[in-house]
């Protein structure tokens, strides 16, 4: 990620063109997304993906329960593991091995898929701070760079793209990810690119479904 925050004296300059507000450019990028009715609908998101970490490449299905719970699936050098994600904890099976619950740090990472949309909506719909920091520009892209507090006092920035109000870059102490390729989905924007430099590796989207036939079984606690 290469950021380059212009000097102090052309921001003053240029003030007049980005004197938005953090909520303005909240309620453009939901705008973005499609709008807060039609996100609201999608009660559930299926994808299939592919992360490449190094030489390997890992192909996942995961389920969501949006706010409610998550499902993935994926097979590593032969052996299948599953999660299972809610809200108050995650749990892991690992072949045949009995299940194991996550721990709290790397739990509260995985909770944060249980939005599929991102964390500026997810802030919207959890009352966080949202503050703005400034205009910025990111390979070669002005972004709108974004701090949101969460409950815990944790902060996750996020650099919102100037021109078409979707997210470009995500950034705290547990991740550093930059997305592309954003495809339309029944007029919701996904993207489909994942390029990440905390952890390494680079997950690409092969399919996404809204509100498929999914039991609840599927989120029960293994």
């Amino acid at each position: 990620m290469r950021l380059k925050p212009a000097t102090f004296f052309l921001l003053l300059l240029a003030a007049p063109a980005f004197s938005q507000t953090a909520d303005e450019i909240l309620d453009k990028h939901i705008a973005a997304l499609g709008g807060a009715g039609k996100l609201a609908a999608v009660k559930t998101v299926y994808f299939e993906r592919t992360a490449k970490v190094k030489l390997l490449k890992i192909p996942a299905s995961v389920t969501v329960r949006v706010g409610k719970a998550s499902f993935t699936e994926f097979s590593l050098l032969g052996i299948k593991t599953t999660i299972t994600v809610t809200p108050e904890e995650s749990w892991e099976v690992i072949g045949s091995n009995p299940p194991k619950k996550v721990k709290e740090k790397e739990h509260k990472q995985l909770v944060a898929g249980l939005n599929p949309f991102g964390p500026l909506y997810g802030a919207r719909l959890q009352g966080e701070k949202v503050e703005l920091i400034g205009k910025e520009t990111l390979d070669k892209t002005d972004v709108f760079h974004l701090k949101v507090t969460d409950k815990d006092n944790e902060a996750t920035d996020v650099f919102v793209d100037a021109g078409t109000y979707l997210i470009k870059a995500i950034k705290n102490d547990y991740i550093e990810s930059e997305l592309s390729d954003y495809r339309q989905i029944e007029g919701i924007p996904f993207a489909f690119e994942t390029e990440n430099e905390k952890p390494k590796g680079k997950a690409t989207v092969h399919v996404v479904k809204l509100n498929p036939d999914v039991q609840d079984t599927l989120f029960m606690r293994p």
